[in-house]
């Protein structure tokens, strides 16, 4: 229905635009969404205009990096310099990029057999999809190429086997043009279609006829001793590659053990293959990362156990590697963990664990965390922590921080409470919390800023409206004579009419000599002016220098319209 609308509504346009950018309820489109959004930008539908302009700034941003940075990549790239392609990326290269010819990286890399690049790019998270100007993605490219272990490795990834080019073949397709046959009987093995037909009529199955490769449609898995073999010389292949990076003064990762290298690489099999061979999974970087602790962060979990299993936690004597360990934990709110690093610490004398990790479970809003080390806490806690969470917009710390006696109006160095730290933050859950627990609100910071006046400087008019339902002033002056009237008159109509309900002085002026009036006028919120003249402001008060709202509306005729309804 929208589609047969949409060249007459722009609201129908605008709508199929809107589903096809955010890829919600169809596959995200970018090329169908801009489709569709035009057809409303051209109707003069303003909403459409705007996402536009985000989709347009999305592009720019999702594919260009410094073109410097990306040119030093490309050339790495084509050198097959492994070392210098992972330290452009991480100076911003962007991995799936095309070069001038329009080609993806990682077909650069394989058309140019930089196969120790190709492997790293595989694993990290690039779109596989990406193809060259003749449509082919890097599944088809390696079929084509023959490059079994990376067709393998990239089909693994891929939700669609069958991805076409621009003569609509698949890569079992070229696979079997090509006499591969140990990609096409793996591709037919695991799902790709035989029988899908190319612009030429033709599917895998009148190709395998011409080609006679013994393709079996059963998926008998002959080919699988092959591939066992081709495994073994992949990885083999890898961890040549991997002492190299370790000894290489250039590379990002020299004196980095190689299963540390491995692990931050994702190379698993290269991982376990080194930890089968008794490599020591507790090695450490530079930096105290370990292969254990990078396999945590990285989320190779199955990695993970096996190397608890060979080289448990109760074995680990330097207080380093428990500590960088338990922090990673704490990240990924793994409580059984963090018991098992802090009986260790405790019998390694580690001190003052307990207490920051308490602050990274708050940092890391980890409330299983949170809940942990509250248990295990002794003495007071620190009332610091509760602004922290409330910070972090976590709201059962939040809760449990002040179940267990944190200080509700505690300040810190700046005179700021919880309750305006929620304000400045646009909080109003945690804003809530706190007034349950009767957070005093005339408090004021350094700055003589009450949590009204943050409310209304950072426009929450949730946190304004439940802070003026407890009793909070609007005439109350900070250091520079400002009050929550004056901050609202100069951007915030909606703020501005709530806090008018309260009756507050409008005559009252800041250490400039303002009125909200005046600050409504020079900020040009015309409906702020509207609303303080429609309350009776007047716009005939002079500041110290002699000028009325008129003088400081000179040359905008609309505010001078408004004012003169006086």
């Amino acid at each position: 229905m929208l589609k047969q609308t949409a060249k007459i509504l722009p609201e129908s346009s605008f709508l199929l635009g809107s589903i096809y950018y955010k890829g919600t309820l169809v596959e995200k489109s970018d090329s169908t969404a801009k489709k569709y959004l035009q057809i409303a930008a051209d109707a003069g539908y303003q909403r459409a205009i705007n996402l536009l302009e985000k989709l347009a700034i999305n592009k720019l941003n999702t594919n260009r990096a410094k073109p410097q940075t990306q040119r030093l990549f490309e050339l790495a790239l084509s050198s097959g310099n492994l070392s210098l392609v992972i330290q452009q990326y991480l100076n911003g290269a962007n991995l799936n990029y095309p070069n001038s010819l329009g080609n993806p990286p990682l077909i650069t890399a394989m058309l140019k057999k930089r196969q120790d690049v190709a492997n790293w790019l595989i694993k990290q998270k690039i779109d596989l999809k990406k193809t060259d100007a003749k449509g082919n993605s890097s599944l088809h490219i390696a079929a084509k190429l023959g490059q079994t272990r990376n067709a393998i490795d990239i089909a693994k990834q891929m939700k669609n086997l069958d991805q076409l080019n621009n003569e609509k073949q698949t890569a079992l397709i070229i696979a079997v043009i090509k006499k591969q046959t140990a990609i096409a009987q793996w591709l037919a093995n695991h799902g790709s279609q035989l029988s899908l037909k190319d612009s030429f009529g033709k599917s895998a199955l009148d190709y395998n006829q011409i080609a006679q490769i013994n393709l079996s449609e059963s998926g008998s898995g002959s080919s699988r001793p092959n591939q066992k073999k081709i495994a073994q010389k992949q990885i083999k292949h890898q961890l040549k590659s991997l002492k190299t990076q370790a000894t290489r003064k250039s590379s990002p990762y020299f004196r980095w053990p190689v299963m540390a290298i491995a692990v931050a690489q994702s190379q698993t099999s290269a991982a376990n293959s080194l930890l089968v061979a008794g490599n020591d999974p507790w090695q450490e970087t530079p930096d105290h990362s370990t292969a254990v602790s990078l396999s945590l962060k990285n989320g190779h979990n199955k990695l993970f156990k096996q190397m608890l299993a060979k080289s448990p936690i109760k074995t680990q004597r330097n207080p380093k590697k428990i500590e960088h360990l338990l922090f990673i934990a704490i990240e990924k709110d793994r409580t059984d963990l963090i018991h098992q690093l802090l009986t260790r610490a405790k019998k390694l004398n580690l001190t003052g664990l307990i207490e920051r990790g308490l602050e990274s479970s708050v940092k890391e809003q980890n409330a299983k965390s949170v809940k942990l080390f509250l248990s295990i806490k002794k003495g007071k806690l620190d009332d610091q922590l509760l602004s922290l969470s409330i910070s972090e917009r976590h709201f059962d710390v939040t809760k449990m921080l002040l179940k267990n006696g944190l200080f509700v109006d505690w300040q810190n160095e700046k005179g700021e409470t919880p309750l305006m730290l929620a304000a400045q933050k646009s909080n109003p859950e945690a804003m809530s919390i706190l007034l349950e627990k009767n957070a005093k609100i005339a408090l004021a910071d350094k700055q003589g800023l009450t949590a009204l006046m943050w409310a209304t400087k950072k426009q929450c008019l949730e946190c304004v409206q439940q802070l003026i339902l407890k009793g909070a002033h609007a005439e109350t002056q900070s250091n520079n004579g400002n009050n929550a009237v004056m901050f609202a008159a100069q951007k915030s109509d909606a703020i501005l009419q709530t806090l008018l309900s309260l009756k507050p002085k409008l005559s009252l002026r800041n250490e400039n000599s303002f009125t909200a009036l005046m600050l409504a006028v020079t900020n040009k919120c015309i409906d702020c002016v509207r609303t303080l003249i429609a309350n009776e402001a007047n716009p005939r008060r002079k500041n110290t220098k002699g000028q009325d709202s008129f003088d400081l509306a000179s040359g905008n005729q609309e505010i001078i319209d408004i004012l003169d309804q006086y």
